[in-house]
């Protein structure tokens, strides 16, 4: 296996950006190889240009792209840009397989996701990419969840550069869409997947019990209005329109099941609801954190050596 990244600011530099890319695959040593396409841009034109273009020159490659902020090439962040990266294989199978009209079928969507996957001979991983949190992703992975335990589940939602930004799409070969997910499965006798979780966020404050919940909207907080835990130790008010911009900064840790989870506000609403980037649970415990650099990177760094 090998992966090759590429990064693209206009339609001009295209050819010469992928000229690697293009050398390995010709090569011959690979079986298959796929396309990650992160693109920076909420205008559609040029990621669709930039999709449609590399199918027709690797017709044998699975593509797979979504919105994104904050693409990394080479230590350095691409403002507003497309990263490409092209993983190669061996032995591996990959296939990509995408479901459409997800919204409001997330449980029927998972069960046909999950039955996909307990299909495929000696699969070992699926990648899932969703296109932002509009989804009930609880009953969605709650199907998905019940597929054997030996196969290793990662992936993300779509986001965009600008805060609360109203698009969110993913998208492949045949164009960008809003209500489908795309899900990319691993599979071979010799192929070896490890996951792990890095969060680096410090706990800040005391531990609030989820009183009241529903889907990716957190209402109460030990029986007050959860927005009380921005508006008392951060003095939001959530009357402002970007009331949320503090969220991001001071995401809340949420603890369930011994595991620990991020959840970002994505706005403080004016009954004092939190509609959040995932769902919450009623009998989570919450609080407050922040990112300390110093943690974040030596959890890496310790991970990096496993």
């Amino acid at each position: 296996m090998e992966q090759i990244l590429a990064e693209l600011r206009d339609r001009a530099e295209l050819f010469e950006r992928i000229s690697d890319i293009l050398g390995a695959w010709n090569s011959g040593r690979y079986k298959q190889m796929l396309l990650h396409i992160y693109s920076g841009m909420e205008g559609v034109e040029f990621t669709e240009y930039v999709a449609k273009t590399l199918c027709v020159i690797f017709p044998e490659a699975d593509i797979v792209g979504t919105m994104s902020a904050g693409e990394i090439m080479e230590g350095h962040v691409i403002s507003k840009g497309i990263l490409i990266g092209a993983l190669f294989f061996e032995t591996t199978d990959v296939n990509v397989f995408r479901y459409d009209n997800v919204k409001g079928h997330e449980a029927e969507v998972g069960r046909a996701i999950r039955e996909q996957l307990d299909s495929i001979p000696d699969i070992k991983a699926a990648e899932m990419i969703l296109p932002g949190t509009e989804f009930e992703t609880k009953s969605l992975f709650d199907e998905i969840d019940e597929c054997s335990r030996d196969i290793r589940i990662f992936g993300g939602y779509s986001g965009g550069h600008a805060m609360n930004s109203p698009v969110h799409y993913v998208f492949d070969a045949k164009g960008i869409m809003y209500n489908s997910i795309l899900v990319t499965t691993f599979a071979g006798k010799d192929f070896y997947i490890d996951m792990d979780k890095v969060i680096g966020w410090e706990p800040l404050g005391v531990p609030f019990t989820v009183t009241r919940a529903d889907g990716h909207k957190l209402i109460e907080l030990g029986g007050r209005p959860a927005s009380e835990i921005y508006e008392r130790f951060l003095q939001i008010d959530r009357r402002l329109r970007d009331n949320a911009q503090e969220g991001y900064t001071f995401p809340l840790l949420a603890e369930y099941n011994g595991d620990q989870w991020l959840r970002s506000a994505i706005h403080i609403e004016e009954d004092g609801s939190l509609n959040m980037h995932g769902y919450v649970i009623e009998g989570m415990e919450i609080q407050l954190s922040y990112g300390n650099p110093a943690t974040i990177v030596k959890q890496i760094n310790e991970r990096l050596k496993k």
